[in-house]
């Protein structure tokens, strides 16, 4: 019973006095540093605080040795060299007490009792002290073994807070760091300002297969090649090689390059297809695009959170700490859709202003694709229909389509869709009001990557074990063509 009383001790005290200053003092100090909240769950602490209590019991715990001394001289010696405090003396007992091994020494009932008799002495108290003071005498204290001690106090202050470490953030935040730390002073990129524009919404949330400048049009072939080709879509060239096979995406133009995102990484290339760069790698960035001297992305790594940098990869940093599905930049504000964990499928919409962050909650629910056009929002629900509602005079939100979407583009021309995994599923126009649908001469068994580049809408078709391939879309005859080979 007095053992479990000594060791129940130990553990409130460490607990009250060590752990939860600790962990607080971290989380604070995280805040401060890195501008968002340290992720702590409940496993992870919980097997942080049984492996921190197991050590400290197993080290503070009473114990009680013996050991050879020839006289009480020997111990004044230990008192005379300052580790040691002298509480009490009396004959034949001595009651000392570390001055060393702070803070748990004002945690633990640190007092060590020795009683000696003759030519011996038992040693009571903490058994880390005990231990120390029988090595002392026993000679076995020595530099390699003090170093040893050392390391082991490290490695199991390590060990204790792994679980902590490696759920935390702190391993990402360090990587932003050294990104930023270490970024190659990459060139800067010429003509842009704050009305730089990097593509459109409306394609970035299709994928951003494609995008185009005042001489150009790009766009991704077998969703790992980027074409270049004219504004009539002719002349076309390979910019890239089917080299990685990686998946790219989210194309993007700002100054003299373009833009894109490739497996782990963001990149960036010459028109020509020359200097191609990497000025992102710390893991899946996805959502990418352009606003002034600015590229956001959501970082997958990052427990899905925004993150923006610098045109030429410095400057990264946290834009927002929300667990963001996806998200749409227009020119002064930013409309994002996110969770409160990172995998819950019901959302909250949110507009954060560019300028001083401040955020607004428009609603709540399922919902992808999100866009504004003409004094609406405009996205599809958990039921994949097409909804609108206003802007400046909510309403009710209107079901313009109940059909089972995939990807939607809007035009001056009206909504253009393809279906979500139909078999043969076609492709479908109506107006912004959800009038006059009308279906389109093309079949697949899924159509998405809607972008609007030139005067054509391109899209990707999918069909059972068929490398995709893309089409494009006259929106004034509604007319489908191949693209030219």
């Amino acid at each position: 019973m007095e053992k479990l009383k000594n060791e129940l001790n130990i553990a409130i005290r460490g607990i009250v006095f060590i752990f939860i200053p600790i962990t607080a003092m971290v989380y604070v100090l995280y805040g401060l540093v890195f501008k968002t909240e340290l992720n702590i769950f409940t496993f992870e602490l919980a097997a942080s605080l049984f492996l921190f209590l197991n050590w400290m019991t197993d080290k503070y715990k009473q114990n009680e040795i013996e050991i050879q001394l020839e006289n009480l001289r020997e111990l004044e010696d230990v008192i005379q060299e300052g580790k040691w405090e002298l509480m009490d003396r009396r004959q034949n007992k001595l009651l000392i007490r570390p001055s060393f091994d702070f803070p748990f020494s004002l945690v633990v009932p640190d007092q060590i009792t020795i009683h000696y008799t003759y030519r011996r002495a038992t040693i009571e108290g903490p058994n880390h002290y005990i231990s120390l003071l029988s090595e002392h005498f026993k000679g076995d204290q020595t530099g390699w073994s003090r170093k040893w001690s050392r390391f082991k106090i490290l490695a199991s202050g390590f060990v204790l807070f792994l679980p902590l470490f490696l759920d935390s953030g702190i391993l990402w935040e360090s990587k932003v760091l050294y990104h930023n730390v270490f970024a190659t002073n990459h060139e800067p990129v010429e003509g842009v300002d704050e009305r730089t524009r990097g593509n459109l919404v409306e394609n970035i949330i299709n994928s951003g297969i494609g995008v185009e400048n005042e001489a150009y049009i790009f766009y991704l072939e077998n969703d790992n090649q980027i074409v270049r080709t004219d504004k009539y879509f002719k002349n076309k060239e390979f910019l890239t090689e089917i080299d990685s096979g990686y998946y790219k995406g989210d194309l993007n133009i700002a100054g003299d390059w373009l833009y894109y995102t490739e497996d782990k990484t963001i990149k960036r290339i010459q028109f020509d297809g020359t200097e191609k760069e990497t000025i992102f790698g710390l893991g899946y960035p996805r959502n990418l695009q352009i606003r002034g001297e600015w590229i956001y992305f959501i970082s997958e790594d990052a427990e899905s959170n925004i993150y923006r940098m610098n045109l030429d990869g410095k400057n990264l940093e946290r834009f927002s700490d929300v667990h963001a599905s996806e998200f749409a930049l227009y020119d002064n504000h930013l409309l994002v859709s996110y969770s409160e964990e990172e995998y819950d499928f019901y959302k909250t919409i949110e507009r954060i202003d560019l300028n001083n962050h401040s955020r607004t909650v428009l609603f709540e629910g399922d919902i992808s694709g999100l866009v504004e056009w003409d004094g609406y929002y405009y996205y599809t629900n958990e039921n994949l229909a097409l909804i609108r509602r206003g802007i400046s005079e909510p309403t009710e939100p209107e079901v313009l389509t109940e059909l089972w979407i995939s990807d939607f583009i809007i035009t001056e021309q009206g909504i253009f869709y393809g279906l979500d995994r139909a078999y043969q599923s076609g492709m479908y126009r109506i107006d912004l009001d959800g009038q006059n649908e009308e279906k389109l001469n093309v079949k697949s068994n899924l159509i998405d990557g809607l972008n609007k580049v030139g005067d054509s809408v391109i899209f990707r078709i999918n069909n059972i074990n068929d490398e995709p391939t893309i089409k494009k879309l006259d929106p004034e005859t509604n007319k489908i063509t191949d693209m030219e080979v």
